[in-house]
């Protein structure tokens, strides 16, 4: 079954109440383009499991090191902030 299906002045896709039927709810769909066309692929239950899920403790551990890797600029806090006389009040 192939249907056109076509956005609105706002870019908003409404879909036929034929479309709408044969769509499971909460069923999760992964937006494609494939040679300039739009395609959505229902998602499988594979995909759906998250990185730590499937990623071996050395995948995992890379993954950590590049997260860590990619915070070089510190908390943002000033340097007043990390002196214990700024934690107290002064009244």
């Amino acid at each position: 079954m192939e249907q056109i299906i076509e956005a609105d002045a706002n870019g908003v896709i409404v879909l036929s109440p034929e479309i709408g039927a044969a769509i499971k709810p909460h069923a999760r769909y992964v937006l494609e383009k494939e040679n300039g066309d739009l395609r959505l692929k229902l998602k499988s239950k594979e995909e759906e499991k998250p990185f730590w899920m499937t990623a071996t403790p050395e995948e995992r551990a890379e993954d950590f090191r590049k997260w860590v890797a990619s915070h070089t600029d510190g908390p943002n806090l000033p340097n007043e902030a990390f002196r214990r006389e700024s934690i107290y009040e002064d009244d």
